[in-house]
């Protein structure tokens, strides 16, 4: 990144891929916060040295750069962190004064939540240009994803005849063929079963839920999936605006299998 570049992103605003932190003379604690929902969300870039005042952002340098710096990345793998973060530190001087940059990656799913402190209700999240920390429901989904068997992987009971929507199985091998040709032969069964979408068990094949969600009949995803698959709101506000009284104007809910939805 060079200097123009480093110029005009300061001049935006934070979003859900940077963070900007004074920093000037010590570590803020805040920033721990930003660097749990950057590594439980997609990864983002935190940089030191630069004031807010309103909605305007300027550089006011890092002082004790060494100190901060070291301070920073040692906290980070040192045990501040429920595990170590592989950030990427730069250093850039813009008209004199000296900011720093560290980018902070997503960790893989094995890893999450990232947390401080030892407490995992000190787990975060980003949305927008926030730090938002993370509900009960939230953090069990992260340990349930950090298994070894992910939670749609999971085998559903329920015999193949009932299981399918036969329609939606026939579209998806139609797009399936136009991208990868050699495949349009055979009965669906084996199909899925070669996709991973049936397992294996007892010398008995069953659907997954990832089949389900794709796949399923009307019948094995209400039996089997309690929720909406998908849940469209029209909010009438920005996300950066206060939340109105009126929580939408318009909804859609649909509960049916993924290809038809």
């Amino acid at each position: 990144m060079d200097e123009q570049e480093l110029l005009q992103l300061i001049q935006g605003e934070e979003w859900t891929d940077l963070e900007f932190k004074e920093a000037s003379v010590e570590v803020p604690k805040s920033v721990y916060d930003t660097v749990s929902s950057f590594s439980n969300t997609k990864g983002g870039m935190i940089i030191f040295g630069i004031h807010k005042e309103g909605s305007t952002y300027s550089i006011i340098g890092v002082r004790n750069v060494d100190k901060i710096q070291s301070d920073f990345l040692n906290a980070l793998n040192g045990g501040k962190m429920n595990h170590q973060i592989a950030v990427k530190e730069d250093l850039k001087v813009i008209g004199g004064k000296t900011i720093l940059l560290f980018q902070i990656p997503e960790v893989d799913r094995e890893r999450k939540p990232v947390y401080s402190n030892g407490d995992i209700r000190q787990s975060f999240i980003r949305r927008g240009g926030c730090d938002h920390k993370c509900t009960q429901e939230e953090i069990h989904r992260f340990l349930r994803d950090a298994s070894a068997e992910r939670w749609e992987g999971e085998i559903v009971d329920i015999p193949l005849d009932k299981a399918f929507d036969i329609d939606a199985i026939g579209w998806y091998r139609k797009k399936f063929e136009e991208n990868t040709p050699g495949y349009q032969n055979g009965n669906d069964i084996d199909f899925l079963h070669e996709w991973g979408y049936l397992i294996s068990k007892d010398g008995r094949l069953y659907p997954n839920r990832a089949a389900i969600i794709l796949f399923g009949s009307n019948l094995a995803y209400h039996q089997r999936l309690s929720k909406p698959l998908l849940d469209i709101q029209w909010i009438p506000a920005g996300m950066k605006d206060e939340q109105p009284e009126q929580r939408w104007y318009d909804r859609v809910v649909f509960e049916e299998n993924l290809i038809n939805t």
